[in-house]
């Protein structure tokens, strides 16, 4: 049963959400504009998607089965008293051979698909704990200051969390945040791309210059880009330690 990300898709959504290397810069210039301004440190990251939603799989086979059953009632009742049990089982059994691959193939490939066989509730659960362990993997629990800032903007949920350390939770409050991501979300669902990263950017800029001022000795402590890329359940032996290490390795010019 499939349950890795098309690096094709991928590929295509991340051409789709960022262009080319200048949207990257574009990013660049905000971010640097923001900690020109404040001592936090902000990443922006994209994911294709928070999970690979595998138990939505399982409740899309449940859901054959269930019609399945049902079919199987149906046919036995309207079924003409000539007809054989034989015959009955063997439609039975071919409406399950066929819809279950179809079923599962459009499962892969539109990955729309599986959020019907999830709750509003689960998926954002997904997306908070997925935001909330890029927090941590991408270092941003780490800064000297407590001032790590993650926007995470999940594309397939149209989900945005702001995820801030202490010392800058101690500065502005959540509701500050969760009204940007709020009005970030609302961006996204335009279709508007990389745009939607900057604007919050803006937005987060006039928010901490004002709450948490850059101090005389303040370095830069993470890499000024956006971070586009598949899931942290996806590949993390391998890509997460890549980000990792880049974001370990980043030094100030």
């Amino acid at each position: 049963m499939p349950m890795s990300l098309n690096e094709d898709q991928f590929e295509r959504f991340k051409v789709w959400f960022l262009r080319g290397e200048q949207d990257q810069q574009r990013v660049r210039r905000a971010i640097s504009e923001l900690e020109s301004r404040t001592s936090a440190e902000v990443l922006p990251l994209v994911v294709y998607q928070s999970s690979s939603y595998r138990f939505a799989y399982w409740r899309a086979v449940v859901a054959i089965l269930v019609l399945t059953l049902l079919l199987s009632i149906v046919l036995v009742i309207v079924t003409p008293p000539a007809e054989t049990l034989f015959n009955i089982v063997g439609r039975i059994i071919l409406v399950l051979v066929v819809s279950n691959p179809i079923l599962i193939l459009l499962l892969h490939v539109f990955p729309t698909i599986r959020l019907i066989f999830t709750t509003q509730a689960e998926r954002r659960d997904i997306v908070r704990d997925s935001a909330m362990a890029c927090f941590y993997r991408f270092g941003l629990a780490d800064t000297r200051d407590n001032s790590g800032v993650l926007l995470y903007i999940s594309a397939l949920e149209r989900e945005v969390r702001i995820l801030v350390d202490q010392g800058v939770a101690q500065k502005v409050s959540r509701n500050r945040w969760d009204a940007l991501a709020e009005r970030t979300q609302k961006l996204l669902n335009t279709g508007k791309g990389v745009y939607t990263v900057i604007e919050a950017i803006e937005c987060m800029s006039a928010i901490l210059g004002d709450s948490l001022p850059r101090r005389p000795d303040d370095e830069n402590e993470l890499p000024d880009l956006l971070v586009c890329r598949m899931p942290l359940e996806w590949n993390p032996s391998e890509e997460d330690l890549v980000v990792r290490e880049h974001l370990r390795g980043f030094t100030s010019t």
